[in-house]
C-alpha cells in the first residue's frame, strides 16, 4: 500500500512539474496538461463552431496541446501568408506523421506530401512539366471529357427522379471519372465493380482519416483491441488502393494523360523520376483532386438548393451568354464571372477541409513575434479565416455578391484560400 501510495505521490509531482515548468515563447492558447495536453478543453463535437471562438479569445496565432505535443493553428490570412510565403523556407515541410504516412506513401515511396526540400521542389517541377504538356496538347480533349461525363451524370440522375435521391455517390463517380481520364487517359463504367470497389475505398479512408487523427499524438491507442479508430480499415484499404493504381500503371496509356507523360519524361531521362513513384503521384493528384471537386459540387448544389434567387440568376446568365444551342466551354468563364462568385462563397462558407493539410517547421524560428521550435506542426485555421467579420461582413450569409464589382467583374477573391497557400 505505502509503494503505491509512494508512486501515486511522484506521478503527481512529475505531473505538476511538467505543467509548471517554463514554456518557450510559443504563441497562447488552451490550458495544456500531462499525456492528454488541451484534450478536455476540446468540444469535440462543436469543433467548427469553438475554431470559430479561439481566435477570439486568443488571437492571429494559438497553441492547442496534443498529448505533449503542441500544435500552433495559424487564425488569420495575414499570419497564413506570413508563415508559408514570407517564410517558406521554414514552413513548407509536411509532417511526417502516422496517417500522412498512411495516404502519402505507396509501396514504401512518397511523393509530393512527403517530399522536402530539394526532393520537394524536383517532384513539383515533375508534377508541373507533365500538367502544362497535358493541358497544352489535350486541352480541348479534355475539356470534351468533362462535358461527355457530364452527359453520363446527367443520364444517370434521370434514372434517379421518381424519388428523394442524395447525389453525393453520383457526383463521386463523375469526378473520379474526370480525374481518372487526366491521370491515366480512361474512364470507367458506373457500374464497374472494381472502381465501386475503389470509390467505395477512397471513401471510406477519407471518412476514417478524419476521426483517426487522434493516432498521431497517441499512436499507441492503435494497438487497443478491435478497430476503434479504424486504423485496420485503413491499411486494408491502402492495400487495395495500391493494387488498383499498381495494375493501371503496369498497362500502357493510348490516350493523352499525365502517367503517359510521365512514363516519357523518366525514359528520357532515368534520373528524372522512378518509375515505381509515378504510382504515388498519381494517387495524390486522384484523391486531392476526387475530395475537392466532389465536395465543392456537393456543398454548391446544397447552397443553391436553398438560395433559389441564386439559382434563377446563374440561369438567366447561362440563356443570355451560351444559349440552349450549344455546351458551355471554358472561355465562356469570362461571361460567367458571377458563377465563379457562387463557387468561391460556397467556399468561403465551407471550405473542403476547415483545417488545412498540417505543415512542419524544419528549424525553431520565429513567427508573429513568437518561438516555434524545430519539428512543431502548424494548422491553417481555413474555417476562421473565411468567417472573418473583419473581412466578410454578415459571414454567415450565403451571398455571391460580395465577390462582384459594380461592372460585374470578381473582386476580393485573392482573400479566399480553400487550399491554403
Amino acid at each position: 500500500m505505502d509503494f503505491i501510495v509512494t508512486i501515486g505521490l511522484i506521478l503527481l509531482v512529475i505531473s505538476g512539474c511538467l505543467v509548471l515548468w517554463p514554456k518557450p515563447n510559443l504563441p497562447p492558447g488552451l490550458p495544456s496538461w500531462p499525456i492528454v495536453g488541451s484534450l478536455p478543453y476540446l468540444d469535440i463535437k462543436n469543433l467548427l463552431e469553438q475554431l470559430l471562438k479561439l481566435p477570439r479569445k486568443y488571437g492571429d496565432i494559438m497553441t492547442i496541446h496534443m498529448g505533449s505535443k503542441p500544435y500552433i493553428f495559424l487564425n488569420s490570412y495575414d499570419v497564413i501568408k506570413e508563415a508559408f510565403v514570407a517564410q517558406k523556407e521554414y514552413f513548407s515541410d509536411r509532417p511526417d506523421s502516422l496517417f500522412v504516412n498512411m495516404l502519402g506513401r505507396v509501396n514504401g515511396e512518397y511523393g509530393m506530401i512527403l517530399a522536402r526540400g530539394d526532393s520537394r521542389d524536383h517532384i513539383r517541377g515533375i508534377v508541373a512539366k507533365a500538367l502544362n504538356k497535358t493541358f497544352n496538347v489535350g486541352k480541348t480533349q479534355f475539356e470534351n471529357n468533362i462535358m461527355e461525363e457530364a452527359h453520363v451524370l446527367l443520364d444517370h440522375l434521370d434514372e434517379k427522379t421518381t424519388e428523394p435521391y442524395d447525389m453525393h455517390w453520383s457526383l463521386t463517380m463523375c469526378t473520379s471519372n474526370i480525374v481518372h481520364v487526366l491521370n491515366l487517359g480512361k474512364r470507367f463504367a458506373y457500374d464497374d465493380q472494381s472502381f465501386q470497389e475503389q470509390l467505395a475505398g477512397e471513401t471510406e479512408l477519407l471518412e476514417i482519416f478524419i476521426k483517426a487523427q487522434i493516432l498521431d499524438p497517441f499512436p499507441l491507442l492503435r494497438f487497443l483491441p478491435g478497430d476503434i479508430f479504424g486504423y485496420k480499415k485503413c491499411l486494408a484499404n491502402q492495400t487495395r488502393r495500391n493494387e488498383f493504381f499498381t495494375k493501371h500503371l503496369e498497362e500502357d496509356q493510348e490516350n493523352d494523360c499525365l502517367l503517359k507523360h510521365w512514363k516519357e519524361m523518366a525514359k528520357e531521362d532515368p534520373n528524372s523520376i522512378e518509375t515505381k513513384r509515378l504510382i504515388v503521384m498519381v494517387y495524390e493528384l486522384y484523391q486531392a483532386s476526387l475530395h475537392s471537386t466532389r465536395s465543392v459540387l456537393y456543398i454548391t448544389l446544397a447552397y443553391l438548393l436553398n438560395n433559389p434567387d441564386v439559382q434563377d440568376k446563374i440561369h438567366r446568365l447561362i440563356d443570355e451568354n451560351i444559349g440552349q444551342d450549344r455546351q458551355p466551354t471554358i472561355a465562356d468563364r469570362k461571361q460567367l464571372q458571377y458563377i465563379d462568385a457562387v463557387c468561391y462563397e460556397s467556399l468561403r462558407l465551407m471550405p473542403v477541409g476547415p483545417m488545412a493539410v498540417p505543415h512542419v517547421c524544419s528549424k525553431t524560428t520565429t513567427l508573429a513575434g513568437y518561438t516555434i521550435p524545430e519539428s512543431t506542426i502548424l494548422i491553417p485555421n481555413l474555417y476562421a479565416v473565411h468567417h472573418d467579420p473583419n473581412t466578410w461582413p454578415n459571414p454567415e450569409k450565403f451571398d455571391p455578391s460580395r465577390f462582384i464589382d459594380e461592372e460585374g467583374k470578381l473582386q476580393n477573391h485573392d482573400k479566399i484560400i480553400p487550399f491554403s497557400m
